[in-house]
C-alpha cells in the first residue's frame, strides 16, 4: 500500500509546513461528477480565471507527461469509476479498512 505509506509520511509534513489557506483538496470523486464546479473551484484556488475552453482538452495542443489512459483517447468521457466497490472481496475490503480507514477518513472520505 504505497500510496498510504505516501500519504501517512506526507501529510503531517503539509500540515507543518504549508498554511492551510495555500492547501486546496481535490477529490476525485467531486472532480469526476462535476467537472465544472471542480475546475472552477480550482481556477480560483490559483487566481486563474475559468474560461469554459478549460473543459474541452481537445480545443488546445496538450504535453501530458503522466496520467491514465484518458489522456490517449481525448473521446473518453471522464466518468466516475467506483468498481472497486463491487469487485473487492470481503476479504479484500476488511483489508483495506484495517490499513487504511482511519487514513481515508482524515482525507474526507466514510
Amino acid at each position: 500500500m504505497a500510496w498510504r505509506n505516501y500519504y501517512r509520511h506526507a501529510l503531517p509534513v503539509i500540515r507543518r509546513q504549508v498554511h492551510p489557506a495555500h492547501v486546496l483538496t481535490v477529490r476525485y470523486e467531486d472532480l469526476v461528477t462535476d467537472v465544472n464546479r471542480e475546475l472552477r473551484r480550482l481556477c480560483a484556488f490559483v487566481g486563474l480565471e475559468f474560461e469554459p475552453g478549460m473543459l474541452d482538452p481537445e480545443a488546445k495542443q496538450q504535453h501530458i507527461t503522466s496520467g491514465n489512459d484518458m489522456r490517449m483517447n481525448r473521446r473518453a468521457p471522464i466518468r466516475l469509476d467506483a468498481t472497486w466497490r463491487s469487485a473487492l472481496s470481503p476479504e479484500q475490503l476488511a483489508y483495506f479498512c484495517r490499513h487504511a480507514q482511519a487514513l481515508n477518513r482524515a482525507l474526507g472520505y466514510d
